[in-house]
């Protein structure tokens, strides 16, 4: 629905890259453009956001309302077939004498009830059904646009990416060749957050990129463990979760490949003892 303009952060880095003094007046432009155009991105999410709940609201009142609509209208309909039931019912035992009638009634009239019951009993678990099914579309709506939103925001925020790395690394202390596959965009930012980082420099392989691994995502490879830290794999165990909650309806199994069988060609960090 939207898309974040980069243009600025892309005139940031190359003026970095090319020595642009820090303090000239076009570098400050620069990064306040830069500034704004993410505060607009924000924004936009946040309304694409609320504009999700405001919809998933109306949709759940909207079936509410239509389920208790339809089960007053059976009931009734119901209740007028029992009570039109049961005059037939008591017309004709009184034409076949009192006591046959009365008997035949009260067996009539007991059927109808227990019929009436049983319409009843169907049309309220259809009613639960329905919301239960509103409810279902409402979760699985919040969290699409919640996915989208938390993307967006993870390919602007490069720091997000270095602190899941940071994090896997430290659970996973005992490994010591350890490859890492990014997204090219993601490349010069994560050798650089690595290079900053001397106790952990020399227990990396390598840093592979390839275009098959989403922006904000990285891969790790090595003899002690395979991990996929990437958005959509998080938010998948997320929907796994919520769907475990309300007992929603589990997704067709999907084949989940950590790694590519045929690795991208691994790039050693620059000047780390733990170059391939």
């Amino acid at each position: 629905m939207f898309e974040v303009r980069i243009d600025s952060v892309e005139l940031l880095t190359r003026a970095a890259i090319s020595g642009l003094d820090l303090a000239d007046e076009g570098f400050d432009d620069i990064l306040a453009q830069a500034y704004r155009e993410l505060e607009v991105s924000r924004r936009r999410a946040k309304m694409v956001l609320a504009n999700a709940r405001y919809e998933a609201s109306e949709i759940c009142q909207q079936a509410r309302a239509e389920a208790a609509r339809i089960v007053e209208a059976a009931c009734d309909r119901a209740e007028l077939e029992a009570h039109a039931r049961r005059q037939e019912i008591e017309e004709k035992a009184r034409r076949q004498g009192l006591e046959e009638g009365l008997a035949l009634a009260c067996a009539e009239s007991r059927g109808a009830l227990a019929a009436a019951s049983q319409l009843r009993a169907g049309l309220e678990n259809a009613y639960r059904q329905h919301v239960l099914a509103s409810e279902r579309q409402i979760i699985e709506t919040v969290l699409a646009i919640a996915e989208r939103v938390v993307a967006l925001e993870q390919e602007e925020l490069r720091d997000v990416l270095g602190g899941a790395i940071a994090k896997v690394l430290e659970d996973h202390a005992a490994a010591h060749d350890v490859t890492l596959v990014v997204n090219p965009k993601d490349y010069d930012a994560v050798v650089g957050f690595l290079a900053e980082r001397e106790s952990v420099c020399d227990r990396i392989a390598g840093v592979a990129s390839t275009a098959a691994v989403p922006a904000g995502s990285c891969k790790f490879r090595s003899s002690h463990f395979n991990l996929d830290v990437s958005l959509a794999r998080r938010f998948d165990q997320i929907r796994d979760h919520v769907r475990q909650q309300w007992e929603l309806a589990a997704p067709a199994p999907a084949d989940v490949c950590l790694l590519p069988e045929t690795a991208p060609a691994t790039q050693p960090l620059p000047g780390g003892e733990g170059a391939a």
